[in-house]
């Protein structure tokens, strides 16, 4: 995963009648050692002030922002923030540019709005936009040209309701510094600052409570409320401008790194997860022990993710299905029909299905480590566990005269595809007759008894219930 930052600081207003802002260079400034101190590399944050590194109208802020959103890139998680005048219109937040002409005024859809923002976001092969726009400065009383907002900014539709995720998108969430109507406030002066944006990297440094973008707000909110309590600003999350997408709900988008947060963020992305609690098994469970259920998660997200990189390594496997874990959990369900079932067997039938899946995933991973995996080496430097998986799987191979024969005779006969298949059906013939892939044992190295010693220790290490310190 990669996180990179886009900060926009718009300082230095030219017209005689909008004042200047100290505070959006400060902000921005502080905004980046708080995202440094979150682990973003220094490379990654792009902060433009418009003062030092050149004005910011309406079309540079365009550009910069949808050059910064298109290059994201699968995996990436983009923050975009922004500083500076603003203003409400109709069903619109805008920001004023560096070079608006208060005596001859813009009319609204020259001006970036974040209905702008939201579809351009929307594009995006990243796998999340999140967008914070401390504008609406108080102080500053703005006027457009009299207009009607053009149909695709006023009349767009609102964003889809957070009860969908949508795969082929980011997950999308503009977080503004103050409620529609309401003003944004700051002190003034070389020092100044912005009370939104200085209790938000309070809250990013210091707060070891918030790490899901929902947590971060509230507790921004809560920070608001106790240090400038007369002036009543209360950040806002418009739901219109909420995607449900890549990486899930916008609410729990992990803005501080957390162990416990990524992990259950995982699990509500997971189809795997979302499996487990169809079957009748879960509620037993949950109904007993809550912290054994989020272990049965848990291990589900860790042997998905064991399955995926399993499949990247061997696209061709044409002999396992998606549907196959959903079958076997079917199959359990018609087996004991309506026989009352103990939380701690129920647990058992839902974990061991996940396991098998793992340690069959585990193999290939193995396999993948010493060489190709349908065509492993006959010798190896080293005796580790990947090189005794591959050389009994290389003796496998040599000793089955007859499927080589086989699979000969499909290639000369144009039939490569079904060769391979053959390949992959003796590849999980042998890894059921291998007991060094079955036998577990826990306090030693991986080859010492199992292959897969050490990644089943990871598969089944008990996953984070609530210890989100941050550590």
């Amino acid at each position: 995963m990669v996180r990179r930052a886009l900060l926009l600081a718009l300082d230095n207003y030219s017209h005689s009648r909008l004042a200047p802002l100290q505070a959006p260079r400060n902000d921005g400034e502080r905004l980046r050692e708080a995202l440094l101190g979150l682990g973003y590399a220094n490379q990654a944050i792009d902060l433009h002030i418009s003062s030092r590194n050149g004005e910011l109208s309406t079309q540079r802020m365009r550009t910069r922002i949808r050059d910064f959103v298109e290059s994201g890139k699968p995996n990436d998680e983009l923050l975009i923030y922004i500083s500076g005048h603003g203003m409400d219109q109709d069903a619109a937040r805008l920001v004023v540019p560096v070079d608006y002409d208060m005596d001859d005024p813009m009319p609204a859809d020259q001006l970036l709005s974040d209905h702008w923002l939201y579809g351009t976001a929307r594009a995006s092969k990243a796998e999340a936009v999140l967008v914070i726009a401390d504008t609406c400065r108080s102080g500053a009383e703005l006027v457009l040209r009299p207009t009607v907002l053009s149909k695709d900014i006023s009349e767009r539709p609102t964003a889809t309701a957070p009860s969908a995720t949508h795969g082929d998108a980011p997950t999308i969430a503009i977080l503004y510094s103050c409620a529609k109507g309401r003003k944004s406030f700051a002190t003034d002066g070389e020092a100044g600052e912005s009370f939104f944006t200085r209790e938000l990297c309070r809250v990013l440094a210091d707060d070891k409570r918030a790490f899901t973008l929902g947590e971060v707000v509230d507790a921004v909110t809560q920070e608001l409320a106790e240090a400038e309590a007369h002036h009543r600003q209360q950040p806002f999350l418009d739901e219109r401008f909420t995607l449900p997408g890549r990486r899930g709900v916008p609410t729990k988008l992990v803005i501080k790194e957390n162990e416990a947060a990524r992990l259950s963020q995982r699990i509500d992305l997971s189809p795997w997860c979302r499996m487990l609690k169809e079957t009748p098994f879960w509620p037993t469970v949950v109904a007993e022990c809550s912290a054994l259920g989020w272990q049965l998660l848990a291990l589900a997200v860790r042997a998905e993710t064991m399955l995926a990189e399993a499949s990247r390594v061997l696209p061709g496997d044409r002999w396992r299905t998606d549907a196959a874990l959903r079958r076997v959990y079917k199959g359990i369900e018609h087996l004991l029909g309506q026989t009352p079932v103990e939380a701690e067997l129920a647990a058992m039938l839902l974990a061991a299905p996940l396991v098998h899946e793992a340690i069959l995933a585990g193999l290939v991973l193995r396999l993948a480590a010493a060489g190709p995996v349908l065509d492993p080496p006959r010798a190896q430097a080293e005796p580790t566990a990947s090189a005794l998986a591959a050389r009994a799987w290389r003796q496998a191979l040599d000793r089955d005269d007859d499927f080589e024969r086989r699979r000969a005779h499909l290639r000369l006969s144009g039939s490569a595809p079904q060769a391979d298949d053959l390949l992959v059906w003796q590849l999980w013939s042998f890894a059921y007759g291998a007991g060094e892939l079955w036998a577990y044992a826990p306090e030693k190295p991986a080859g010492a008894s199992g292959w897969l010693n050490d990644q089943l220790n990871e598969l089944l290490v008990p996953g984070i219930t609530g210890q989100r310190n941050g550590a």
